[in-house]
């Protein structure tokens, strides 16, 4: 019996052993992957010519699974940078859960994009998910779990950014489902005072659940002091950009192609050399209107009207009537 104890020990320990080597193995080799694949190079890549003129764009990726329930982490990657996004606040994206793969959509992303990454509330608050990617350095931010009475634990992300010398305040959030109208009503209220403390020009990358002029949308607007990229807009409801002494120059709206299910939304803004700079007040659809240098990407098409259903799930491509190029009238 003792023999036979003493064998079965042994076989243990040889097979402890041997896990072991093939877990360090493993992990050795993970380490090696990742130094030889990491480009450095990505980190000092220039911005654009002018460092005060700078695209954002807000979009939901759907937890990186595209409309066929394939990942979509390459495509999304590929996306963002056929946009010339600068700052882009993405939208559920607390992947880092064991059922959802453990993977670090920050890290990923930012990397392919050589872009600085910031996500928030960690994954063991159990929120959507919300990161913020920037070509800008982030100088600070703070991460919030808004009010949230029925359960819906909506995330938002508050940063500072260096942009043309300058610190500019982005705030990125992600508002619980219509159907928990308190939850959205106290959501509302906390987004609009974090966006009037700000003393920084700030902009609004957000996913709200509300029609234009509803009560969220005021209270976000009106509370946070807030303007509207394009308030003659009337066709969103989820995703909607805001903004507050910046000067707006152009604002589109591009197709998903599958890749999840909304839209990507895209607004251009310039950091004002004064307070007292005027914003633009007229909309044109002319890109002869204002420099090259601010025109969207010709791969999306021309201008679209309308909600194009075969466009929408095929490919990316303008709709809702836009690009729009804004200018002083």
């Amino acid at each position: 019996f003792v023999s036979s104890f003493s064998y079965l020990g042994l076989v243990f320990c040889s097979v402890f052993l041997v896990a072991l080597f093939l877990v360090v193995l493993v992990g050795l080799g993970g380490i090696a992957l990742r130094h030889f694949s990491y480009k450095p190079e990505l980190w000092t890549q220039k911005h654009k010519v002018s460092d005060t003129e700078f695209t954002a764009a807000i979009w939901t990726v759907h937890f990186g699974l595209d409309n066929n329930g394939l990942n979509s982490f390459e495509n999304i990657a590929d996306f963002v940078n056929s946009t010339g996004a600068d700052v882009i606040g993405l939208l559920e994206t607390d992947v880092s859960k064991p059922f959802l793969g453990s993977i670090d959509m920050a890290m990923y992303v930012g990397e392919k994009l050589g872009m600085y990454s910031d996500h928030g509330p960690a994954t063991h608050r159990h929120s959507w998910g919300c990161l913020l990617l920037s070509k800008y350095p982030i100088v600070k931010s703070s991460h919030y779990l808004l009010p949230s009475p029925h359960g819906e634990l909506a995330p938002a992300i508050v940063a500072t950014l260096a942009i043309g010398g300058k610190h500019v305040d982005v705030l990125v959030v992600h508002m619980g489902v219509d159907t928990d109208d308190l939850d959205r009503k106290l959501q509302a209220q906390m987004i609009g005072q974090l966006l009037s403390a700000s003393s920084n020009p700030i902009f609004f990358l957000g996913y709200i659940t509300c029609q234009p002029d509803g009560r969220d949308y005021r209270q976000i607007t009106e509370g946070g002091r807030m303007k509207d990229i394009d308030s003659t807009d009337r066709g969103r409801w989820c995703e909607y950009i805001f903004y507050r002494d910046l000067t707006r120059l152009a604002y589109a709206r591009i197709t998903h192609g599958s890749l999840t299910d909304t839209e990507l939304q895209s607004a251009r803004f310039r950091v004002r050399a004064s307070p007292n700079e005027p914003d633009n007040d007229k909309i044109t659809f002319e890109k002869k209107d204002v420099p090259e240098r601010l025109w969207y990407p010709a791969r999306f098409g021309e201008r679209e009207d309308g909600h194009h259903t075969s466009r929408y799930f095929r490919d990316h491509h303008f709709h809702m009537n836009t690009p729009k190029y804004f200018v002083r009238s």
